[in-house]
């Protein structure tokens, strides 16, 4: 009874571990087959900040000291607005000396053409009346002597001429020099005054009354707000999708839950040779009221948008090389290795497969187990391309 006991026990399991060896070796495996999607959003992922393409800093551009500040931070200016003014008493003084130096020039430039006038009116006296006795010698009424006097005359009063156009071509350039110096003493002045070069947003006030400025120092800093967007960083293997204009979703960190529209309005040409980052700039469609600078924002670039495509997990794919995979696939119902052409990755972590082969049914998971040629079943309905 024992040696038949034994007997049936071993063919019990014979027939269990034949069972589970056909079970693991030979019956089909159960794998998951790839999405086949439509309408595919190829998105770029951006990190960066808050900036402003029109951001400067503003000083007067002459010597002196800070008299007054009329802005503070966050104040919005209209452009020739005035901001700030320097004390002027001296400048004003200089300029009033070069108004009297112009007015003494001006005396001398009246007193000159006077004269030049006044010599012309002699020389012309002086030429009608050696005419004149002129035609009266041939009769013997007047006597050469008198002729050669009248001709001398006239020679005087010529050079006289000339002398008054001498003097008078100096008081020009006396009043030409005078009317320079004043324009330059009244520019000076204008250059006591800071004024606003546009419409703008005050971002921070650099010097206060009492200051002594040389020219150039900054006394504010000032940003156009219609020029604010986001200085966004991509990396380098994403950037190769990107173009002006296309649509993007600006995410702000101080507001999490508001998103923005906007469009990449510049693609730096030089890319950051450390960071392998390419720096993007995408303008707001309308910007928001009270932008922070600096303030860290994300953003999301609608690249491209896939008809209709495989989409794999990146884990799924083997040996992946100059836009080239490996994916299981399932053929006739056995798994093989099939060779696929990869498209973009999608910010999921997924990525697109295109141009499968047709008749085949890309896997997304198999068993660990799985092996070329080995049997399997689909877990649920899969679509071909």
């Amino acid at each position: 009874m024992k040696a038949r006991h034994s007997i049936a026990l071993a063919v019990l399991l014979a027939g269990g571990l034949s069972g589970m060896s056909y079970q693991r070796l030979l019956a089909p495996l159960p794998v998951t087959p790839a999405p086949v999607e439509a309408q595919i959003a190829v998105e770029v992922y951006g990190l960066g900040t808050v900036e402003a393409r029109t951001l400067v800093r503003t000083g007067f551009q002459v010597l002196g000291t800070l008299a007054e500040v009329r802005v503070d931070q966050h104040d919005r200016v209209r452009a020739g607005e005035i901001l700030a003014v320097l004390d002027s008493r001296e400048q004003r003084l200089q300029l009033a000396q070069a108004e009297a130096t112009l007015q003494q020039a001006m005396a001398a430039l009246g007193q000159a053409q006077a004269g030049l006038a006044r010599n012309q009116v002699q020389l012309a006296d002086k030429r009608r009346t050696l005419q004149r006795l002129q035609r009266l010698a041939p009769s013997g009424a007047v006597s050469l002597e008198q002729v050669e006097t009248a001709q001398a005359a006239v020679d005087m009063a010529a050079a006289e001429l000339r002398q008054a156009e001498a003097v008078l071509a100096l008081a020009e350039a006396d009043r030409n020099r005078a009317e320079a110096a004043l324009r330059h003493e009244t520019v000076l002045l204008e250059r006591h005054t800071l004024t606003a070069p546009f419409a703008a947003l005050v971002v921070s006030r650099l010097q206060e009354p009492g200051s002594v400025l040389t020219a150039g120092t900054p006394v504010l800093t000032l940003l156009d707000p219609q020029t604010l967007w986001i200085q966004a960083y991509v990396d380098e293997s994403r950037a190769g999708a990107l173009a002006l204009g296309q649509a993007a979703e600006i995410r702000l960190r101080s507001r999490p839950g508001e998103r923005y529209a906007g469009r990449v309005a510049r693609i730096d040409v030089e890319s950051d040779r450390v960071g392998e980052e390419r720096r993007v700039m995408v303008a707001f469609d309308r910007i928001p009221e009270d932008l922070h600078l600096g303030e860290q924002a994300e953003v999301v670039i609608q690249a491209a948008r896939v008809e209709r495509a495989v989409v794999l997990p990146e884990w799924a794919l083997q040996e992946q090389r100059d836009g080239r995979a490996v994916a299981w696939a399932l053929e006739r119902g056995r798994l093989k290795l099939q060779p696929v052409r990869l498209g973009p990755l999608l910010l999921d972590g997924r990525r697109l497969v295109m141009e499968p082969p047709a008749g085949l049914v890309l896997l997304a998971e198999v068993p660990a187990d799985a092996r070329p040629g080995r049997k399997a079943v689909l877990r649920a309905q899969a679509g071909t391309l």
